[in-house]
């Protein structure tokens, strides 16, 4: 990830320490992330439950794994209904997700 590759190639005070905290995803979605960065891959249970891959697209998003972000926004474009397009909007806005917002607007269309 750009993101890390970054962080620990930086000067920053986190980058020298022996851990770094992640106060701002679970971590079982971490967990994923992680899966994601070393082999490229995320459980497939984790791709079974929405909230899962929600928060699994914001992770993505926030950590720069641009192919992870195209594998959620494919995941969430699947289950589409009326139901959940407008919240699933506004998480495509927040997570910079172009598809979904595409498959979004295309199903309110």
């Amino acid at each position: 990830s750009p993101y890390f590759k970054g962080l620990f190639a930086s000067s920053m005070r986190d980058a020298d320490t022996d851990g770094l905290p992640i106060a701002d995803t679970e971590p079982d979605v971490f967990e994923q992330l992680l899966l994601w960065i070393y082999t490229g891959e995320v459980a497939e249970a984790a791709l079974q439950t929405n909230d899962m891959v929600e928060h699994l697209l914001m992770a993505a998003n926030r950590y720069e794994c641009g192919y992870l972000t195209l594998l959620c926004e494919a995941k969430l474009c699947e289950g589409l209904t009326v139901a959940n397009v407008a919240t699933r909007l506004v998480l495509a806005e927040q997570a910079e997700a172009d598809s979904l917002k595409e498959g979004c607007l295309e199903l309110i269309k």
